[in-house]
């Protein structure tokens, strides 16, 4: 029997719980590690395992497969439990580096890029000093604002109106912190497509429209979810599992834009969350999902 263990603070989260579900009933040996309860040990005394994640003062076991599902908060602290148990033999679909680097929306964009893949027109920006050419570089009457970092919508603001967006990104560079800047691209009604991808397979999709004044379509801050498999765009699919390969995340959320020269690529991300698709096609993606996984080749091997 596989004995697979997910990495996440709670069992309550929607998607732990589903996916710990779904491995039960195919036979998986499922458990759950909390980053938070644990410690890490790396020795290189001879006959001490090297190394070993502890809950307790007690080794927990090596996974024969190892799913993070990681925050943003505890990223680095998790990424380093995936690495010691891969050391040890474990696997995992995504590697440690490509998960790191979905976490960074510069490099997840210049990915994107470098591969061809069409993406949201975007600029960069650390220094005070460059604000007013990039707003005049990104021609518009609204911008949102994103921090290099973050998931589910946290660190993104619109601002309307060059004034406010000199304003709002001189206050946000002057710590020199990256700030990445989009035009806002304005659909009605205010949407994006999420791409749901497992082993590079476009596995479900469905749109998230923004409600009231929120801008941000994210189901968990109020976006309805609704199925699109009648009203899939042409060439989603496709682009999806570009920006998949094109990030070594054959297993993925892929959010698509619909701009007026196209389909493009807002986000990839490397922990999908699993209700608004259900919720939305009625459909059980955590078993497909967990299973396409358990089944992967370690690593990045195969995108």
């Amino acid at each position: 029997m596989l004995r697979c263990t997910l990495i996440s603070h709670s069992e309550s989260y929607y998607s732990t719980r589903r996916l710990l579900e779904a491995g039960q009933r195919l036979g998986y040996e499922m458990s759950r590690v909390d980053p938070v309860r644990v410690v890490l040990r790396a020795s290189g005394t001879p006959g001490t395992p090297s190394p070993a994640v502890l809950e307790d003062g007690v080794e927990v076991a090596v996974p024969d497969v190892v799913v993070p599902r990681i925050g943003a908060t505890l990223e680095g602290w998790s990424l380093g439990l995936l690495e010691a148990w891969i050391l040890r033999g474990a696997r995992s679909a995504l590697s440690p580096a490509a998960i790191a680097r979905a976490s960074d929306k510069v490099l997840t964009t210049l990915g994107l890029v470098r591969a061809g893949v069409p993406v949201v027109p975007t600029v960069a920006i650390r220094e005070p000093f460059h604000v007013d050419s990039v707003l005049a570089e990104l021609p518009a009457d609204s911008w949102i604002l994103k921090s290099r970092t973050g998931m589910g919508g946290g660190g993104v603001a619109l601002v309307h109106g060059r004034s406010s967006a000199r304003s709002v990104l001189g206050a946000l560079t002057a710590g020199h912190e990256t700030v990445l800047v989009q035009p806002f691209m304005r659909t009605s009604p205010t949407r994006d497509l999420r791409v749901l991808v497992a082993g590079m397979e476009p596995i479900a999709a469905y749109w998230r429209e923004a409600q009231g004044d929120e801008f941000r379509s994210n189901v968990h801050r109020g976006g309805l979810a609704s199925a699109a498999e009648a009203s899939l765009p042409e060439g989603a699919f496709e682009l999806a599992l570009a920006a998949a390969r094109a990030t070594a995340l054959p297993f993925s959320g892929v959010d698509l834009i619909e701009t007026a020269d196209g389909l493009a690529v807002l986000e990839v991300n490397a922990s999908p969350g699993f209700q608004g698709v259900e919720e939305a096609t009625g459909k059980d993606v955590a078993t497909p999902y967990l299973q396409r996984w358990m089944a992967w080749p370690a690593g990045d091997v195969g995108v």
